[in-house]
């Protein structure tokens, strides 16, 4: 997965100028007529190259095996009722904050029950297409599935989020939850998953083995039997509060 962080693959398509011919010399009516003709003239899909070799970089592999490494923990469940029977879908993005340095997330699907097909999607930012001519929006759109003024992110597809399946993808990829619902709606569903994301291995964040634990409930525990009176950490009310603070900026 990480091999694959290493540097965006080459365009399978390359324009070139010989594509598009030299402007010719046009009086005003000609220019709205080749005008009006650009909007209704058939896009010419250009052939895909006979092969595509992986790149160079790729070949050399980043390896792990004998590293330690730092993962932050997830558990998340979606739980439908006939009250809620559906789930409207998650949004696009990619993991974590710039302090958390997540290169890469793995997905265990552990549990479903009584759900219709759950799907999690992918799409990739891409470069602009290095050379075409100037407002031809509707060849861009054709050849490369990019939309004038709109993001420059390519569909890379989904994956089925079936029980027992596990999946893991570089924080390259941006990902999205699909709209899933009852299978029967007299009835409750869940979706429970299990989530590590993998903090780059160059890298060191502060974890649980330099900070102890929160909860205030083992703090009193411990302050009771020693007798002293520290300063509380949050409560798991304000703790509540801060984690839909952090989900609203992610």
């Amino acid at each position: 997965v990480l091999t694959h962080m290493k540097g965006p693959w080459p365009n399978m398509i390359n324009v070139e100028s010989s594509w598009y011919p030299p402007p010719p010399n046009l009086d005003a009516e000609d220019y709205r007529a080749m005008e009006q003709w650009e909007e209704i003239r058939p896009v010419i899909q250009p052939s895909l190259p006979a092969s595509y070799p992986v790149p160079g970089v790729f070949r050399d592999r980043v390896k792990l095996r004998g590293r330690r490494l730092q993962v932050i923990v997830k558990l998340s469940n979606i739980i439908l009722t006939p009250t809620k029977p559906s789930y409207g879908g998650g949004t696009w993005h990619v993991e974590g904050m710039e302090n958390e340095h997540i290169v890469a997330s793995g997905i265990y699907y552990y549990a479903s029950e009584n759900i219709s097909e759950s799907r999690l999607s992918f799409r990739h930012a891409v470069e602009e297409p290095p050379y075409y001519e100037q407002h031809d929006h509707r060849g861009v759109e054709a050849v490369y599935g990019i939309v004038d003024q709109g993001h420059l992110n390519e569909p890379k597809g989904y994956i089925v989020c079936s029980p027992g399946r596990s999946v893991c993808f570089p924080n390259t990829l941006q990902h999205r939850v699909e709209p899933f619902g009852l299978s029967d709606r007299t009835k409750q569903g869940v979706r429970k998953i299990l989530v590590y994301f993998l903090v780059d291995p160059t890298r060191r964040v502060w974890s649980t083995m330099r900070v102890p634990p929160q909860q205030e409930a083992w703090y009193r525990g411990q302050a009771s039997q020693s007798g002293s009176h520290p300063v509380w950490p949050m409560t798991m009310e304000k703790a509540r509060q801060y984690r839909e603070e952090l989900m609203i900026e992610r």
